[in-house]
């Protein structure tokens, strides 16, 4: 049985598992909420002007303490105190000391509270009227043991209460550092395929090797890990083939991204990468994805999921966009038509590639062009000439073409800074842009 036992931990080992939670390193300051008591002649309570010692107001003895309230509740689950550092300032007058006591509960008894004070479980002793600070072991103790309350009371009084003089102000504050178990964060890895999911991905919690995983995946690192992250390359998903940083894409490599609530910030371009550590605050609940690149491109039918074409495309038949389809076409890209037309029906078409000019009839794509005179010369009758908001240095001539609308995005906004030439040409509409004029030479 030992030996099995034995067998399992080297096998743990060997295999680079580690189950112990990290810790992370904090610290803080935790100032005192100071309520001053003040005895009035040895027999009634009020609110105190000074926090500790003794004078006499109108003739008569005001001894004054103070109880201060620190709030525990920032402290992490799990924390450990590891040092705290008193910080006091009560003016340097005589050779007066102070004692600092732990108080376990105050009231709304102002008299029950300011013998609280004295009563005390006593954390220190002779601490001289000054401005300084000081380690302190045993209120290092007091706060680890009232974390779990939330909150602790921290008594002060003057060791020479019966000196008349002995009154003065003070303020209390705690310099804390600490230890705490590092947090569990919720971590989403997926292939990016154009928008959708699938196929395999490679991850894990460094300095572990990345292992294959079903895209997306869900992991539960703690803070301060990191995560090895693998893409894989040429994979065919759903009839498509996927790749990373192929030679098929020259110009327009994959990449990692991170996004969180939408926010998508590149991250790297390797195959193969490790993340930095990771904190809750920036990481818990982001996506780590593999941008991932295909050219099985839909040149014919339905598009049924988003494309981006970064190759020059050939159609071989109409393509319609599905529901909520991007079609995304990169600069450079040139696309040829072959007399076919992309009907962006209920998706949108995203033209990246420069061309300003397009031929269309109704909401189909029928060419894209840089000039005017291209589409002209590659349209058909009843076909539209869409220009986009620009400045034209063009003389469009149109020759044995009819019913041919040509239109801009409004007077002002788009310009062809010379005139049209018609030649044999009829029913030819040209509206909404700003142009030096038309030369009809019969038609």
């Amino acid at each position: 049985m030992k030996n099995f036992v034995f067998l399992i931990i080297c096998l743990i080992l060997s295999l680079g598992i580690s189950f112990a939670q990290p810790t992370e390193n904090g610290s803080t300051t935790i100032f005192g909420s100071g309520t001053q008591i003040v005895q009035i002649g040895g027999s009634s309570y009020d609110n105190g002007t000074y926090a500790i010692g003794k004078d006499m107001s109108g003739g008569v003895s005001h001894i004054y303490r103070t109880y201060f309230e620190f709030d525990l509740s920032g402290f992490p689950s799990g924390t450990q105190i590891s040092n705290v550092t008193v910080n006091y300032s009560n003016g340097n007058i005589g050779s007066y000391t102070l004692k600092l006591s732990q108080v376990a509960t105050v009231s709304t008894d102002r008299g029950a509270n300011w013998i609280a004070i004295g009563n005390g479980s006593s954390l220190h002793t002779g601490v001289p009227y000054a401005e300084s600070s000081f380690n302190s072991a045993p209120i290092k103790t007091a706060i680890q043991n009232a974390l779990s309350s939330k909150k602790i009371y921290i008594g002060a009084l003057s060791e020479n209460e019966s000196s008349v003089g002995s009154n003065s102000s003070m303020t209390l504050n705690f310099y804390v550092t600490y230890t705490y178990p590092a947090p569990q964060l919720t971590i989403y890895v997926r292939n990016d395929l154009e928008g959708g999911n699938g196929g395999n991905i490679g991850e894990a919690i460094y300095p572990n090797s990345p292992v294959s995983r079903l895209s997306p995946w869900t992991d539960y690192p703690y803070e301060t890990q990191k995560l090895n992250l693998a893409a894989y390359d040429d994979q065919n998903i759903d009839g498509k083939n996927w790749f990373f940083n192929d030679t098929e894409s020259p110009n327009n490599k994959s990449y990692w991204y991170e996004d969180k609530n939408g926010n998508k910030v590149t991250i790297g371009y390797s195959q193969s990468m490790t993340t930095n550590p990771l904190t809750k605050s920036h990481d818990d609940g982001s996506t780590f994805a593999a941008k991932m690149r295909t050219n099985s491109f839909t040149t014919s039918g339905t598009m049924s999921s988003s494309e981006e074409w970064f190759t020059n495309v050939s159609l071989t038949g109409n393509v319609t966009l599905g529901s909520g389809v991007t079609l995304t076409i990169d600069p450079g890209v040139t696309v040829s038509f072959n007399g076919y037309y992309i009907d962006p029906a209920s998706g949108t078409i995203n033209i990246q590639n420069g061309s300003t000019v397009y031929s269309k009839w109704g909401s189909k794509y029928y060419g894209l062009f840089t000039s005017i005179q291209s589409a002209i010369n590659n349209s058909t009758s009843y076909r539209t000439i869409e220009l986009l908001g620009s400045s034209y240095s063009e003389n469009p001539s149109l020759s044995s073409k009819s019913n041919i609308e040509i239109y801009g995005q409004g007077q002002g906004s788009t310009t062809v800074t010379n005139r049209f030439s018609l030649t044999n040409s009829n029913n030819i509409n040209i509206h909404d842009l700003t142009t030096a004029g038309l030369t009809n030479n019969g038609g």
